[in-house]
């Protein structure tokens, strides 16, 4: 393909997604006037779309527990935490009793867990924020 028709094709696929682009804002701008609580974002595509409140949250992937709301998300992150704590004490104990601390990992990757969980239930409890109008600046 040339340089000439491969700008052409360039100029026809921007040509199309503003035609698009202006599509979803004139049906976006219809919800919102109707009352409808929507946000307006850009795909991993890089399309527009309008999404409705609802629908901005984690998603499950592979074969993973889903985890559906911020709620959920911070109270399996409290558990992780209990169960973190539990268990770094007791690598402790059994550790300075015989000196094998290499047994300390566990618990420390679980308390890394555990961080990522609260990361997580963080990221989405401002998703939830900004989907109601109510984001911290």
């Amino acid at each position: 393909m040339s340089a000439q028709n491969h700008a052409g094709a360039f100029e026809a696929g921007e040509a199309f997604r503003r035609q698009s682009d202006e599509e979803v804002r004139y049906r976006h701008d219809h919800a919102v006037a109707n009352g409808e609580k929507r946000i307006l974002a850009r795909t991993v595509e890089g399309g527009l779309y309008s999404y409705h409140s609802d629908e901005i949250t984690l998603a499950k992937q592979g074969f993973s527990v889903a985890v559906a709301s911020t709620w959920q998300m911070l109270v399996f992150a409290g558990a992780m935490a209990a169960v973190s704590m539990f268990g770094l004490v007791l690598t402790v104990f059994a550790a300075v009793s015989d000196g094998i601390w290499v047994r300390l990992l566990l618990p420390g990757f679980s308390g890394l867990f555990t961080w990522l969980l609260f990361h997580w239930g963080d990221a989405e409890r401002s998703g939830e924020k900004y989907a109601q109008g109510t984001w911290r600046s």
